[in-house]
């Protein structure tokens, strides 16, 4: 991975050197140059490039020499001429948008009149700074195309031309309302307290598409006027906006502008959109206070927003919470004393951004004792409060809480992965309470790490109920899913003192350890007095990702000794050589040794499924041995049916194959093996 990097980086900067155009260390020599414009004039759209070629190693070179700039830019306007193909004046277009001045005026502006080259001239113009280019564009409005025209307009509200105001507005009114509609627009961009004065004359044009693209315009016109601090003229525009009977869409954002632009009416309007029953107008008010209101603003209103409905004051807590001031824990106060439980859980949980360790017995006591909303809301905010010293001040309170409040406790160490609590923690899972060593051992499942696998360990094999032992099996499986391997050790050395129940659960453990020291306790369980740890090792060896757990599984599966755990290992066995990286050969014998030991269909059946995995035609013929078998047949089919459509099979063998398969499609019912039959067949029947 780290050498990947570099790459990166150098594709990256030829990627810029591409974009840039091939650089020299000289330019090309002036005869070159000119020989490469000339030929540029008739160049073709699929003809040689090499003039560009040429062109563009002479704008490389000359960046920064602006006489030299001045001279190419000439050369380049004249190209735009009548004489020049149109693929020339395109290259030439796209050169002067780059780096064209006012001297590309004039030659840009007579492409206007052609349709096919006045997008390009726009480009060019629309980039051009200056008065020249915009008062060129604003000339030729009159005298274009409904589409070049409304091209036109785009292009001058993306200059935000000022001049052109009466010349954009002027277009307001015309007949085909696409042009119409691209005026607004390009106002809208303009956004001039004139363009917005204009926008607001033609807000009710009477056709519907014209009167939303001006609503548009003029909430984008507020926009601008807000960002340039003349709130006085975006206050006339949105409150026009805000009226009764514009668009829900229209009235919110209006309403957003407002609240921005009216400092003094702000609090009034954002309080009675919070009274309102229209959704989106409270949001608005809400996002308000919780992104843009002045601390004042929002301390002034806490008083009246606790009059609020039940509903809208839970959102709103909310959205106050994630202001990065404390302006509003003023208001969460006012909440978490409310007679509604929906609202003082919003409050709880806006104590997860604006609380501090001094709330932290209103969330416990909430957390142990409130409703079941205030409960789960003061659970969350333990679980996301900051700060360095809330875990240490959690894992204080332990000693001094009763039982309820130590599972909120143990319960909040464990959400906030509050790894350095963990020996208190394991100390907790031997509590008088039963619920509350639960608790313990499920925060030591979230938040212990590899310091603390021997203490779990001593503390699993300390448990004297089932239910305890399973909450400890869970925690010790949380942490081996972390940390894989390095559980293995201090579960291996705590197996031989452990209690016989406790035995059985390390051993049960170290199926997921996957390693050699586990392997090795595993196998000498398997000879344990104890049933019961035999049992689990073998389930423990069946879960086994090699086939070094094989051999042991087989032996055991063919002692006869303990019926009950012979045919256990035989099942593990089976697992075990299916799932191992043996070859296909390998696999097929040690099935074969297991199909000589099964006595069962179940068994027997198992075989098959792993069998059938094997892509090879001896697996094929193995699996058709047991199709007469009645209740074995479908089983089989399918076995050799995948065995066969894995296999890699030669001219010479496709007969073999395709006497297998119509074997099975005589013999078969399963309709999904009868179709990978059919398949396999015609396969290798052709």
């Amino acid at each position: 991975m780290q050498n990947r990097r570099p790459r990166r980086s150098v594709l990256g900067f030829a990627l810029l050197l591409l974009a840039l155009g091939p650089a020299r260390a000289a330019s090309p020599a002036p005869d070159e140059v000119q020989a490469a414009i000339g030929a540029l004039r008739t160049l073709a759209p699929e003809g040689p490039q090499e003039c560009c070629a040429v062109i563009d190693d002479h704008l490389a070179a000359t960046r920064g020499d602006a006489p030299a700039r001045a001279a190419i830019e000439a050369q380049l306007a004249a190209v735009l001429g009548p004489e020049s193909t149109r693929a020339a004046k395109e290259y030439a277009c796209r050169k002067l948008a780059v780096f064209g001045t006012e001297t590309s005026v004039p030659a840009a502006a007579a492409l206007l009149a052609d349709p096919e080259l006045a997008h390009m001239a726009r480009w060019v113009l629309e980039r051009i700074p200056g008065n020249a280019a915009g008062a060129a564009m604003r000339k030729a409005l009159p005298d274009t195309s409904a589409a070049t025209r409304i091209g036109i307009l785009h292009s001058l509200g993306m200059r935000r031309d000022r001049e052109a105001v009466p010349a954009v507005a002027a277009w307001l009114g015309d007949a085909d309302v696409a042009v119409a509609t691209a005026a607004a627009g390009a106002l809208g961009e303009i956004g001039t307290e004139e363009a917005a004065e204009a926008l607001l004359k033609h807000l009710d044009s009477g056709n519907a598409a014209l009167s939303d693209a001006t609503r548009d315009a003029l909430l984008r016109a507020g926009q601008h006027l807000l960002a340039e601090n003349r709130k006085t003229a975006a206050t006339t525009l949105y409150r026009r906006l805000y009226q009764a009977g514009e668009p829900t869409r229209i009235r919110a954002a209006a309403l957003r502008g407002l609240l921005r632009a009216d400092d003094a009416a702000a609090p009034g309007l954002a309080l009675d959109a919070l009274r309102g029953t229209d959704p989106a107008l409270r949001q608005a008010a809400a996002e308000f206070l919780a992104r843009d209101a002045s601390s004042a603003v929002v301390q002034a209103l806490t008083a009246p927003l606790a009059e609020l409905p039940g509903d809208t004051r839970t959102g709103l807590i909310e959205a106050l919470s994630l202001r990065p001031d404390n302006a509003a824990r003023e208001a969460v106060d006012a909440a978490l004393r409310s007679d509604a439980a929906e609202v003082r859980a919003a409050a709880l949980r806006a104590l997860a951004a604006v609380g501090t360790e001094e709330d932290l017995p209103v969330l416990i006591r909430a957390a142990a004792s409130g409703e079941q909303t205030e409960k789960d809301a003061a659970r969350a905010a333990l679980a996301r409060m900051k700060g360095a010293a809330l875990d240490a001040r959690l894992e204080a309170e332990l000693a001094r809480a009763d039982a309820a409040t130590r599972i909120e406790l143990a319960r909040a160490l464990g959400a906030r992965y509050a790894a350095d609590q963990v020996p208190t923690l394991l100390e907790y899972t031997a509590d008088p309470d039963a619920n509350v060593r639960r608790a313990a051992f499920e925060a030591v499942a979230q938040a212990a790490d590899g310091r603390h696998t021997a203490g779990l360990v001593r503390a699993l094999c300390g448990t004297t109920s089932p239910a305890d032992r399973g909450a400890a099996e869970k925690a010790l499986a949380a942490l081996e899913q972390r940390l894989g391997t390095e559980c293995a050790e201090p579960i291996v050395q705590a197996i031989d003192g452990a209690n016989p129940e406790a035995q059985c659960a390390l051993v049960r453990a170290l199926a997921k350890a996957q390693c050699t020291p586990a392997l090795e306790a595993l196998l000498r369980a398997t000879a344990s007095p104890n049933a019961d740890l035999r049992a689990d090792a073998v389930r423990a060896l069946s879960e086994w990702n090699t086939h070094e757990a094989g051999p042991r599984l087989f032996e055991l599966a063919g002692t006869g000794e303990d019926p009950k755990l012979g045919l256990l290992a035989l099942r593990g066995f089976i697992q075990v050589t299916g799932r191992s990286k043996l070859g296909g050969d390998a696999k097929l014998a040690g099935l074969r040794q297991a199909w000589a030991l099964a006595q069962r269909p179940e068994e027997k059946k198992l075989i098959l499924g792993e069998g059938g995995r094997i892509g090879a035609l001896a697996a094929m013929a193995f699996a058709l041995n047991a199709l007469d078998d009645p209740s074995l047949g479908e089983e089989a089919a399918a076995a050799a049916v995948a065995s066969a459509a894995a296999s890699r099979v030669t001219p010479p063998e496709a007969p073999t194959v395709v006497a297998a398969m119509d074997k099975i499609l005589a013999a078969a019912q399963n309709q999904k093996t009868l179709d990978a039959a059919r398949k396999v067949r015609d396969t290798y029947a052709k």
